[in-house]
């Protein structure tokens, strides 16, 4: 299949025995080996591989310390770790599994029990990486909605929207409404292609939007080459009338000088 899996364990031996099997099994896979603990976690760290299978019992760094370790770091707390170990005692299982292994395997090792561990183990681990994928996939999609809803919503609104998932009518007493028109345009229309047509009233519309934005004023809606906002939405204090006035000259001098 064609998975990376790291074999840690001080008695070469034991290595090249692991090494064997799993290859006999998959010929395809790698199999990438360290001798210690602080080897484990240097080697891990490099190749990121689908699975570890690492003995407890070592000098220098041990086994649990290099898989509590492991886990701590974030580019390896996902990779799933089996540790094998000579001691029966239910202890050592427990706290094997606490510190985050996925599995225990007690010494001497059973082939076949190896390798339906190793498989299951693969498995997880391609479950995981699915699983991460479609976690970012939703997370940028879900950004680019915001990005979307905040180009056509007022703040509070999608704030409010985002809070219960919906948002009650709101009567404003005091508002001072501001529309632009762009004279002649139809008319323009027809000398131009639909693709630089869009990109002439997307650059106007996103001036017009940051320009609206700096004077505390909010984008209703656009029709056509028609532009609405409202000064009076926003909860800021300020001068409703003269942030209209202000958003109002600053779209002409835009227009007069677009650079």
């Amino acid at each position: 299949m064609g998975e990376t899996i790291l074999v840690v364990d001080d008695v070469l031996a034991i290595t090249s025995l692991f090494s064997e099997l799993i290859k006999r099994n998959d010929p395809f896979c790698r199999v990438i080996t360290a001798q210690n603990g602080r080897e484990a976690c240097k080697t891990a760290a490099t190749f990121l591989p689908d699975l570890i299978i690492m003995d407890w019992e070592m000098p220098g760094m041990s086994g649990i310390e290099a898989l509590i370790k492991l886990k701590r770091n974030t580019p390896t707390k996902d990779i799933p770790i089996i540790i094998t170990s000579g001691a029966s005692e239910p202890t050592h299982l427990k706290k094997a599994l606490d510190s985050g292994a996925i599995d225990y395997i007690k010494k001497p090792i059973n082939e076949l029990e190896l390798i339906a561990r190793i498989n299951s183990a693969l498995t997880l681990s391609q479950t995981i990486k699915d699983l991460d994928a479609q976690k970012h996939k939703l997370q940028n999609e879900q950004s680019r909605n915001e990005a979307i809803l905040s180009s056509l919503l007022p703040a509070n609104i999608l704030n409010e929207l985002k809070t219960t998932g919906y948002s009650l009518p709101k009567r404003y007493l005091n508002v001072v409404v501001i529309f632009v028109d762009l004279v002649d345009f139809s008319a323009k229309t027809t000398t131009l292609s639909p693709h630089k047509l869009i990109k002439e009233l997307n650059e106007l519309f996103s001036s017009f939007d940051q320009i609206m934005t700096n004077n505390d004023c909010t984008r209703i809606k656009t029709i056509g080459d028609a532009y609405l906002a409202v000064s009076g939405l926003s909860e800021q204090p300020g001068n409703l009338v003269l942030n209209a006035a202000k958003a109002a000259r600053e779209i002409q001098q835009y227009l007069l000088n677009p650079t």
